[in-house]
């Protein structure tokens, strides 16, 4: 009988990643019994610590009980191997994380750790791992020159534009040793990706937290590049499906890229001009298709418009640029000077 009771327990905990809402009516159907009795073994590993429990009734999920914080201060170089950082510290770490949610990680982490050895100049690294009511959270801190201060050198970037050039991706100051996509595809795994260096930062992934950002946010790293990966537990995402989003059928080319309009433009400002326009489509010429998302954009000027819509497609035909998000008033104006409404302006 207590074995029968151990193997239930096990299940549960087990399953309770993927099914931390509904777990008392899959181990029901799974096991072939009652489920009130699960629901009895639940409240059991609640009480004893292995699970935690939060909302109430029908917005009541479960949580592998975890409670964990570690961090780790490592001197580097460029001899220092990321992977083996991973597999020692990291990885002993996130025992019982599903397959999916584990591969996220080592890439996320392998990859902005890659980043801190080649270009940061910096000689040491501050690592922290969190696991709390199901969610993941790896911090790397080094005491660099910091992500903006590095590509200001490299091409005379403000850090607003490098915000930018970042998002689009396919941008490095070492060509020869990367090729400008793990920022932008661990920013598209994780469910936040926050990064921040000298007051400067932002946001992005599948899941964003506005409390997470403003907490975040006012607490900025002067010295060095921080980078925040957090991802949930039950998350269902996988790295596989995060590289096809954005390469080509049958070519596993970086050959798409989306682009936010919200940060083209400063704090009270409108999208007017062509200058506006040509940062915009900078290196764009780079892919086959360009998304712009103009979340959050309530109108556009002409010039921007005709620059983007007429200019640059005729000047680069083979790129296929499309729009999402666009309200009537902007897709009124990308019609317009479609037809060469815009051509004198």
């Amino acid at each position: 009988m207590r074995h029968k009771n151990e193997k239930i327990k096990r299940f549960i905990i087990e399953n309770i990643p993927a099914h931390p809402r509904d777990i008392s009516l899959f181990a029901a159907q799974k096991l072939k019994i009652n489920r009130r009795t699960v629901i009895d073994y639940l409240q059991e590993l609640v009480k004893s610590g292995e699970i935690s429990l939060s909302g109430k009734t029908r917005a009541r999920e479960y949580f592998l009980g975890i409670n964990l914080t570690k961090m780790w201060e490592i001197p580097i170089d460029q001899k220092t191997e990321e992977n083996e950082i991973w597999r020692t510290r990291m990885l002993p770490e996130l025992s019982g994380v599903a397959d999916n949610v584990r591969r996220i990680c080592q890439h996320g982490f392998t990859e902005m750790l890659n980043n801190v050895i080649d270009h940061s100049e910096a000689d040491h690294v501050q690592l922290q791992l969190i696991r709390k009511q199901g969610l993941i959270w790896m911090r790397i801190h080094d005491n660099g020159i910091g992500i903006f201060e590095r590509l200001r050198r490299a091409f005379g970037l403000s850090p607003e534009e490098a915000l930018l050039e970042l998002r689009k991706g396919k941008l490095t100051s070492s060509p020869d040793k990367h090729s400008g996509e793990g920022i932008f595809f661990t920013s598209k795994m994780f469910d936040t990706f926050y990064i921040q260096s000298r007051g400067y930062g932002f946001m992005d992934g599948s899941k964003l937290d506005a409390k997470l950002e403003t907490k975040l946010a006012e607490d900025p790293w002067e010295k060095g590049t921080e980078v925040d990966l957090l991802i949930t537990e039950n998350s269902q995402r996988k790295v596989e499906e995060v590289f096809n989003e954005f390469t080509g059928t049958g070519d596993f080319g970086f050959v798409r890229t989306r682009i936010p309009l919200s940060e083209a433009k400063g704090k009270d400002e409108d999208l007017l001009s062509r200058s506006q326009a040509r940062r915009v489509m900078a290196r764009t010429e780079l892919f086959k298709e360009v998304d712009l998302d103009f979340t959050g954009i309530e109108r556009i000027g002409q010039a921007f418009a005709d620059e983007i819509f007429r200019v640059f497609k005729n000047e680069h035909p083979e790129v296929k640029v499309s729009v999402l998000n666009a309200g009537a008033e902007i897709a009124k104006m990308i019609s317009w000077v479609e037809k060469g409404g815009g051509a004198s302006v």
